[in-house]
């Protein structure tokens, strides 16, 4: 019998796997972020909201929101579908 527990500890650690796979594959200008940035991405690519990606890095939301700024900031990004394609394509253009 599975307890809530270990149904909850199931879901995080699938969520995990998940984040995990955006942070194996580089993109260009992944160098440019800190390792606690691309955890925070990793979630964002995701789709998890601030409190899904706080709860899971056991951070605050308004941490959450501090690096995305910075993450975008440093991708060029203006908005998160923006920091999607910066991601996800292949050339690398900067901040704008």
């Amino acid at each position: 019998m599975e307890t809530p527990e270990l149904a909850q500890a199931k879901k995080e650690i699938n969520g995990l796997n998940d984040a995990l796979a955006v942070l194996i594959n580089p993109f260009i200008g992944s160098e440019l972020l800190t390792p606690r940035e691309r955890s925070v991405l990793a979630y964002i690519m995701k789709g998890a909201s601030s409190k899904e990606a706080a709860r899971a890095l056991n951070l605050s939301p308004r941490t959450i929101e501090f690096h995305r700024a910075h993450i975008m900031q440093k991708l060029g990004a203006k908005n998160i579908a923006d920091l999607v394609r910066t991601v996800l394509r292949k050339e690398y253009r900067g901040p704008k």
